[in-house]
């Protein structure tokens, strides 16, 4: 299936985002947001992640899964849950279907067939149920998985909370739903979380809570 992508970040704030996607294979799109701790060595995590993304073959959402379950073990060996921090937000594409893996906080949200739903992160302040906090955090990493068949039409997002945490749920949601290219969706969501960090000005439901910390967005529309 055909798509488009936009891909947007600003990782000045603590340098602790990395992504990947590799949108030159349409065979099998790979689209990942990993979103370093600050200050437990998120930034290497992160970035680790993404270039075993990059360098290994990867053929399948398992292979993508075996990669989390090794990474988790090496760097809770290492930092003791204490160190080597990272989520993990991954989608593949192939063909007709999406496939996610997701440890972690980082949210995917989603439009099928008209409807929109939040597949990850947190919901309500909580994470989704059997979700782990982070690669590196504990010893058994647990992987929340989803797979859906995708039609032309449909739209993914993955961002990190840098953008999460200072829109409201039924911002993203209006902006997906509105927004015709992937391009228009992502500088909004840039645009508004920083105009937020800078100025303020949130909507009641947020109480004035914003968020700053750094920002990355992957936006796939399904044609």
């Amino acid at each position: 299936m055909n798509s488009e992508v936009s891909i947007q970040q600003n990782n000045s704030v603590h340098g602790d985002d990395s992504y990947y996607s590799n949108s030159g294979n349409p065979e099998l799109i790979i689209d990942a947001v990993m979103d370093g701790v600050t200050d437990h060595g998120g930034a290497e995590a992160s970035s680790t992640l993404s270039k075993k993304l990059e360098t290994e073959d990867i053929q399948s959402i398992d292979d993508v899964n075996e990669i989390l379950l090794n990474l988790n073990e090496e760097f809770f060996r290492i930092g003791a849950g204490r160190f080597l921090l990272t989520t993990a937000s991954i989608a593949i594409t192939t063909d007709n279907t999406l496939t996610i893996s997701t440890v972690g906080d980082s949210p995917i949200y989603l439009i099928h067939d008209n409807e929109f739903q939040q597949i990850s992160g947190r919901i309500g302040g909580l994470l989704k149920l059997n979700t782990s906090s982070a690669i590196g955090a504990k010893e058994q990493l647990n992987i929340f998985e989803f797979q859906t068949i995708i039609s032309p039409g449909d739209k993914l997002l993955i961002v990190s909370d840098g953008i999460s945490d200072n829109l409201t749920l039924s911002e993203i949601k209006e902006a997906m739903v509105n927004t015709e290219h992937p391009n228009a969706l992502s500088s909004y969501l840039e645009q508004t979380s920083s105009e937020r960090t800078q100025r303020g000005g949130t909507p009641p439901a947020m109480r004035g809570r914003v968020r700053t910390d750094d920002k990355t967005i992957i936006t796939r529309y399904y044609q």
